[in-house]
Order: C-alpha cells, then structure tokens, then sequence
C-alpha cells in the first residue's frame, strides 16, 4: 500500500509489515508516536520492518514530500530462536589483548 507523506505525522492502517522509502532525496521519520519525540530515520531508498506495532511516518524535510510503500510482510526478520544463548555479553581476559599487540 503506498502513503504519500508531508511533514507532518500519520497513522498508517498496518501493524505488520515492512516500510520501504521510495524517495532518492528525503529520508522519512518512523516513530510510535505522532508528538515529536524522536523516531528513527528511513533514509532514501532504505526499508524497515515492524511486527505488531502502531507506526506513525513523516517526512523528515520540512515542507517535503515523499511516497512509501508498505508491504504486510516482513523482510530480512530474525527470528527468536530457543537454542540461541540467552546473553550476547563478550569477555576479553589478557590473552586476548595480548594476542591483538
């Protein structure tokens, strides 16, 4: 589904899904809220997915205009897997200093 976007926040329809910026110019603004509290930015030609999520988009040029398209299914997802550790936590010890000298 494409959305024509301005500067100023909208409330898409989908909580799953994956954002692509279809601008080369303007990067576009995705947040969880409509009151300026900062977001992330989609750059030019960049996508993004989400999963059961409210999602607001913007244009993030002031006076700008771009077009996303929006796509109910997820690209390049990672799925939560039970046999992954539980911690990513890495531990250097002397050897590995040591190693890199």
């Amino acid at each position: 589904m494409p959305y024509n976007l301005t500067d100023q926040f909208i409330k898409i329809n989908e909580t799953t899904g994956t954002i692509q910026n279809t601008s080369h110019i303007y990067s576009v603004e995705v947040s969880h809220s409509p009151d300026n509290v900062g977001g992330i930015l989609l750059f030019p030609l960049q996508k993004v997915s989400f999963c059961n999520q409210t999602i607001y988009l913007r244009c993030a040029e002031p006076g700008g205009r771009v077009l996303v398209r929006l796509s109910p299914f997820l690209v390049n997802a990672v799925a939560a897997s039970s046999s992954l550790p539980s911690s990513t936590e890495e531990h250097f010890n002397q050897d590995d200093l040591d190693y890199i000298f």
